[in-house]
């Protein structure tokens, strides 16, 4: 019964993450919409390297690790309006200069948890 509720709430996260990634403007077609999902889950489980969690996502998915950052480097990049939402959801004001792959998956989890 514990490990059901296990998957159940991983599930829960997933979907709390996914629904936080969207409301930053990241468009879900992009494979680094998936991997920015994930690797906000992973953050917010407590893996709080940022390098764990690109290693760890690309033996997931068979991927480079580089591969990984890319993606979400594009997906976050190509987000004109990020740093506006960003700061919305967390109240605190994020210049677009500041905009980086860890601190957009940090800033998530914590909205994750």
């Amino acid at each position: 019964m514990e490990n059901n509720q296990t998957n159940r709430n991983d599930y829960d996260m997933i979907d709390k993450a996914s629904t936080l990634v969207k409301r930053c403007g990241i468009a879900p077609c992009l494979n680094g919409y998936d991997y920015l999902t994930e690797a906000v889950v992973m953050y917010a489980k407590g893996i709080h390297k940022v390098t764990d969690i690109y290693s760890k996502i690309a033996d997931e998915t068979s991927r480079q690790t580089k591969s990984i950052i890319r993606s979400i480097d594009y997906a976050i990049k190509g987000t004109n309006d990020l740093p506006d939402n960003l700061s919305a959801m967390t109240g605190v004001e994020i210049p677009l200069s500041d905009i980086r792959n860890s601190l957009v998956i940090s800033h998530l989890a914590l909205l994750l948890k």
